[in-house]
């Protein structure tokens, strides 16, 4: 009787070791396609902390938006760091470890600084990123949300030496006529709105030909620009007035939340 409890006893305790095995071996590998685990963090050294910032190129504080460059192998990762004012880029989306620092800084001097609108507002600042987007050659779009605008940022990587790298200014500017230097809603600092203003600005994207959506926030609209690098755009010379207004009725000059009532073509 004794021996038989014994052998139970040992048959249990391998069962238990067994599962224990079983659960290390799971816990080192990557997740299945299709579950809901998370493989990889990025902006914290493991998955049990969640201080924010440290000021380097590792730690995030408010991040918002993300995008995948796919016009290049390995595919680029961009990241909008809101609290931060600065864009996270990392090179190649497929081989993170976790807390792996970012390769590339856009809107700040170096990767230690935070300042919004760092050495005062220009084509190097930035102030609240939020939306991110990437267009089919990889060149990247960003909202600058404090300073009512849009930056677009011509293949930011293969503008570096080498890595880690301090981005390249921005090529062009929308929501604010053209100047680098002016960050008013609707760049007048009025009420009144035009095809070549922002205020606010939040969500950015590209379809497939390359057209420009941007969710201009506090004018209750959404703004399209028919494929607006023009052909010099690289000398920074690109369209940056809206050719479509959602939300307003077709009209550029208003800002109306839910413009003639609730209804389909209201915002």
């Amino acid at each position: 009787m004794n021996s038989n409890r014994k052998r139970t006893r040992l048959a249990w305790f391998a069962i238990a070791l067994a599962a224990v095995i079983a659960v290390a071996v799971a816990a080192g590998l990557r997740a299945t396609t299709g579950d809901t685990i998370a493989d990889i963090v990025l902006g914290q050294a493991n998955f049990v902390h969640n201080a924010t910032n440290a000021l380097d190129g590792s730690k995030l504080n408010a991040p918002v938006h993300v995008a995948i460059d796919k016009s290049v192998t390995p595919n680029h990762l961009y990241l909008t760091d809101f609290n931060n004012n600065r864009l996270l880029g990392w090179n190649d989306s497929e081989s993170f470890t976790n807390g792996q620092p970012a390769d590339l800084v856009i809107g700040q001097p170096d990767f230690n600084s935070t300042a919004p609108n760092n050495g005062g507002i220009s084509a190097s600042s930035l102030s609240g990123p939020a939306g991110v987007a990437v267009d089919s050659k990889g060149n990247l779009y960003v909202s600058d949300h404090n300073n009512s605008r849009v930056l677009e940022y011509n293949a930011p990587f293969a503008a570096c030496a080498s890595l880690p790298c301090v981005g390249k200014p921005a090529n062009l500017v929308f929501g604010q006529a053209g100047d680098f230097t002016s960050g008013f809603c609707n760049f007048n600092n009025s009420s009144v709105a035009s095809a070549d203003s922002l205020c606010t600005p939040q969500g950015v994207a590209l379809d497939k030909a390359d057209n420009l959506y941007i969710a201009d926030d506090a004018n209750n609209r959404v703004l399209e620009y028919n494929t607006p690098l023009s052909a010099t755009a690289v000398a920074g010379s690109g369209d940056t007035i809206a050719d479509l207004v959602f939300g307003q009725a077709g009209d550029f000059t208003t800002t109306n939340a839910n413009k003639g009532g609730i209804s389909a073509t209201s915002l």
